[in-house]
């Protein structure tokens, strides 16, 4: 499977092929056709850069011609399966005619030849100056900058005030408890003195 990126690419140069029209095609040839076959010369109009050869060929069983309509070539009788080729070094546009059927008529459209691209070289942009660069900061004007913006100090975080202790141990609740040894020691006494009279009834 060809990858996503690939195809997106290649649509994207179709496209740019595309809008940039067929005499930039055109004119990457050095070599054209041109078929004489049913009275007519096909394709009719051909656009075709500077230096191109142009070759008609008689497809057809009629003999016939491809002449300039200003005498800048004449290929003579083309018997069927003969050809004939002329080179256009020349811009412009040239009709011509076939002698034998002068309904039959076509035209050639010569580009000027494209300029040469320019080095890379001579197209890279120039690197700037050191002038040109940012000036850098001084020391005083970032000391000036530390003074106006002084670090935060740390934040103080709120202690939560005191509580009372609660359950046992603290609070209120807490401060009944030294009594409790008194009761039980009491009651130890009330039960040892019950148990003490009760053997001396026994007795």
């Amino acid at each position: 499977m060809v990858p996503m990126r690939r195809l997106a690419a290649a649509l994207v140069a179709s496209v740019v092929a595309l809008t940039m029209g067929a005499s930039f095609a055109l004119a990457q040839t050095s070599n054209a056709a041109v078929t004489i076959a049913d009275f007519q010369f096909t394709p009719a109009t051909l656009q075709v850069a500077q230096g191109t050869t142009v070759t008609w060929t008689n497809n057809g069983p009629t003999n016939h011609t491809t002449t300039s309509d200003t005498g800048v070539w004449d290929s003579g009788v083309l018997q069927a399966g003969r050809s004939f080729s002329f080179r256009f070094n020349t811009p412009g546009t040239f009709a011509y005619h076939c002698m034998i059927h002068p309904s039959m008529k076509g035209t050639i459209t010569v580009t000027a030849a494209t300029a040469a691209p320019a080095s890379p070289s001579s197209a890279a942009a120039p690197a700037p100056s050191p002038s040109a660069a940012a000036p850098a900061a001084s020391p005083s004007s970032s000391a000036a900058a530390t003074q106006a913006s002084p670090s935060p100090s740390p934040s103080r975080v709120a202690t939560p005030a005191q509580l009372p202790k609660t359950g046992a141990g603290g609070g209120r609740a807490a401060s009944g408890l030294p009594w409790l040894p008194a009761i039980a020691s009491l009651a130890g006494l009330g039960l040892w003195a019950i148990v003490q009279r009760s053997r001396r009834q026994v007795r």
